[in-house]
């Protein structure tokens, strides 16, 4: 089965158009919250940019762990759904996405890159 690795509309759709998997789109609305707190501290300080202090670092870790988890989540997700419907071999694209990455996400109002 192909499987569309997408970024911009959903994380997972099949190539038969039966498994459709998406992110969890209220965890990674809270993670933009995050980001965007962070940035506007760090432009605070007479517009240099100040690093995170150690609290912020531990929770912007916990982040990145909890959005590692959650693309894990799904990835297994789909691999069930794909077995439950008797595929044994999953093919996924690769259409360079690291170009991808550099544009912004309408949704979320933030740079791919930083999701």
């Amino acid at each position: 089965m192909g499987v569309d690795v997408n970024i911009k509309n959903n994380l997972f759709a099949t190539s038969d158009k039966n498994i459709l998997i998406d992110y969890d789109r209220n965890m990674l609305n809270d993670y933009v919250k995050f980001l965007k707190k962070i940035d506007k501290r760090e432009k605070a300080v007479n517009g240099k940019t100040k690093k995170l202090g150690k609290k912020q670092n531990k929770i912007y870790q916990k982040w990145q762990i909890r959005i590692h988890n959650m693309v894990i989540e799904k990835v297994v997700e789909l691999v069930k759904s794909a077995k439950n419907r008797g595929y044994s071999h999953l093919v996924l694209e690769d259409l360079e996405l690291l170009g991808k990455l550099r544009s912004d996400n309408l949704e979320f109002s933030i740079n791919n890159g930083r999701l």
